[in-house]
């Protein structure tokens, strides 16, 4: 029973874990396209009608806002769409919000942002890295402790007893 409930400590721990490195993560105002995505273009945005989301939602934990937004891009184009992460607020409507627009190469596929320094994209790069690397152990934990409360104390001692003996012999 102990097992059991250490899986389920460890994927419990996994969620809220996740949850929170999203929030880290969204805290970000820029077009999160990383270190190596597309160039950011400046661009003007209109904020348009808003909703507030939350206390829990794919933005993790607390109150975000989620807007409609109209981009003038540098070129020219008029491109409506929302943005969430609470880049801009109801706060920003009625005047012009300074935006960057990263597309890839040859494609409509956009992503929009305030303007933001290189420093965030590698910290959020190493948040998003530690915050994988202790949801896989947390995986990995919940997985084992399943798999030894299903096989018992004995099938599992011999199964683990075989995997040891198998990685010293090759």
């Amino acid at each position: 029973m102990k097992l059991v409930l250490g899986a389920v400590g460890a994927i419990a721990a996994g969620v809220v874990l996740y949850l929170l490195g999203l929030t880290l993560l969204n805290v970000y105002p820029g077009a999160n396209t990383g270190w190596w995505g597309p160039p950011e273009r400046p661009a003007t945005a209109e904020v348009g009608t808003c909703e507030q989301r939350g206390p829990v939602s794919d933005n993790g934990f607390g109150f975000w806002w989620k807007c409609d937004v109209t981009v003038r891009a540098e070129d020219g184009r008029v491109v409506r769409t929302t943005v969430d992460r609470s880049i801009v607020t109801p706060a920003d409507a009625g005047k012009p919000v300074e935006f960057r627009e990263a597309c890839k190469s040859g494609t409509t596929d956009c992503s929009y942002g305030r303007p933001a320094g290189r420093g965030w994209t590698l910290l959020l790069g190493v948040v998003g890295l530690l915050q994988w690397v202790i949801l896989a152990g947390l995986a990995l934990f919940a997985v084992i402790c399943l798999v030894r409360a299903a096989l018992g104390r004995h099938r599992y001692g011999r199964l683990a007893d075989a995997w040891v003996g198998k990685s010293q012999r090759q």
